[in-house]
């Protein structure tokens, strides 16, 4: 299945129709909430892949494109069953999504710019040899990494202080209200 919204397309095998439009009322919601600035040259496209063991989210940016700017977020397939880890990951590979968008992150072979400052490249997948890749410790106080934890914690709790995700979540709704009910509130 597949969805394509103006500049966002997401796209899962994984996935029942009624997760999928699920999934992907959330993906819209964020992407308003956190304002990434999205326009008619840049394309967002979000997809799952049953194969990552390690990693839960990796987020791309393709700037080869004549004229389209594309940026490419992959989530584990078993995320999804976690509802507040699956909206944390995404809020979180968004965030890079807009770092890339801002400027802030660019990122290249051998090499990332963050805010003009290059750093090794973080990617397990690098071509830079065992010695030279980065520790899990090194890797966590990137600062591209704390700005993206950050908004994951910053952009969650908007959500819930302001009952976003029920529209989502609807069942989210009927809880509180049971809750609600037996506490007598």
């Amino acid at each position: 299945m597949t969805l394509v919204n103006e500049c966002v397309m997401f796209t899962s095998r994984h996935l029942k129709k009624p997760d999928f439009e699920r999934i992907k009322a959330l993906i819209l919601l964020i992407v308003d909430v956190m304002d990434l600035g999205l326009c008619e040259n840049t394309r967002l496209y979000i997809s799952t892949c049953g194969r990552m063991k390690k990693n839960v989210g990796l987020t791309c940016y393709n700037p080869r494109s004549s004229n389209m700017r594309w940026h490419f977020v992959t989530l584990a397939k078993w995320i999804l069953d976690e509802e507040e880890r699956f909206i944390k990951i995404l809020i979180h590979e968004l965030t890079h999504v807009k770092q890339f968008q801002s400027g802030k992150l660019w990122s290249g072979r051998k090499h990332v710019k963050w805010e003009g400052v290059l750093y090794k490249t973080p990617s397990g997948t690098n071509p830079l040899s065992e010695s030279e890749k980065l520790t899990p410790e090194e890797y966590e106080a990137l600062p591209w990494e704390i700005e993206a934890r950050e908004s994951e914690e910053k952009v969650y709790e908007y959500l819930i202080t302001n009952r976003l995700l029920e529209s989502v979540f609807p069942e989210r709704k009927n809880n509180e209200q049971n809750t609600e009910t037996s506490t007598g509130s």
